[in-house]
């Protein structure tokens, strides 16, 4: 499935939300009203400048094109949701041993990264 470019959907969402004008959404994200101006009637950007748009707003940068946060969040919370019920359900000694395994996988992780 081929993804759709919603960067200017999103910027406009983003803006909106915030209560800012133009302006002041420009300089809020670090980058020039001409350019957030192109951006809303194009919906193209250079890397650089969704970049900038991305640490600012906290979005990833499918999130910001793309616009996939609201449902891939919601589906990854539920799950993770689930996660903790099944969790909770377990006898403490079994809890106690996903705990073990756990902290056993992140520094096995950890050691991989050094």
């Amino acid at each position: 499935m081929e993804k759709k470019n919603q960067l200017a959907s999103t910027l406009r969402t983003i803006q909106k939300e915030s209560g800012k004008s133009q302006v002041e959404f420009s300089k809020e994200l670090g980058i020039p009203r001409s350019t957030i101006q192109s951006m809303l009637s194009d919906g193209n950007a250079t890397l650089d400048t969704l970049i900038r748009i991305s640490n600012a707003t906290q979005l990833s940068l499918d999130e910001l094109v793309f616009g996939e946060s609201a449902s891939k969040s919601i589906d990854q919370l539920t799950s993770l949701l689930q996660k903790f019920d099944f969790y909770a359900r377990l006898s403490p000694d079994k809890q106690s041993e996903c705990h073990r395994l756990v902290v056993a996988i992140l520094e096995l992780l950890r050691n991989e990264n050094n």
